[in-house]
């Protein structure tokens, strides 16, 4: 039996409206749930990252005090590697008065090579002593790398004596291995 609805009496169907709510209900809770579970991935990610990352700090300091501490012990970094640094200088007014110097600092100190390569006699005796006066300190450190610097302060040097510098350079090179050569741009190999 139906009944008749009254104009003033109107009945609301809420089923429909339910579904939809729990519907609605539904999906916000399940993009809630990947939005935590995204979190907790990203939280995870970063947790590791720091825990290396303050690892990777530690290890570095580690090694920063063991280098400090290497420096304090030694009170000299010459006295680990030698440094040879060579000067060849000319008067640009004076051309033939030039010379050639050698600065030798090592644990012992310094020690300075100098002859003068003025005027043309005897220039290749003078190029003997220089390449001699470098093979006795490379004997003389024998188990040590040591460091030569060519014109470190970019001098100009005539030619003659840069490639006569640069021979005598590369034949040490080859002669002893744990010899490391520095030569300023466009010198040099």
């Amino acid at each position: 039996m139906r009944r008749r609805k009254r104009r003033g009496d109107a009945l609301i169907d809420l089923t429909s409206l339910l579904d939809v709510v729990f519907i609605m209900l539904l999906i916000v809770v399940c993009s809630q749930m990947e939005l935590g579970r995204e979190l907790r991935d990203k939280e995870q990610t970063v947790s590791s990252a720091m825990i290396q990352a303050r690892a990777a700090s530690e290890n570095a300091a580690r090694k920063e005090k063991q280098l400090d501490d290497l420096l304090d012990a030694s009170g000299d970094i010459y006295a680990y590697v030698p440094r040879l640094s060579i000067l060849a200088d000319y008067d640009p007014e004076a051309v033939t008065e030039r010379s050639i110097s050698v600065l030798a600092m090592d644990g012992a100190g310094k020690d300075e090579f100098q002859t003068d390569l003025s005027g043309n006699d005897g220039t290749k005796e003078r190029f003997g002593e220089l390449r001699k006066y470098l093979a006795e300190y490379l004997e003389s450190h024998p188990d040590r790398p040591v460091v030569i610097s060519f014109n470190e302060d970019d001098r100009d040097v005539l030619y003659r004596d840069l490639k006569m510098i640069l021979e005598i350079l590369d034949e040490i090179g080859e002669e002893y291995p744990k010899v490391s050569i520095r030569y300023p741009e466009g010198y040099g190999q």
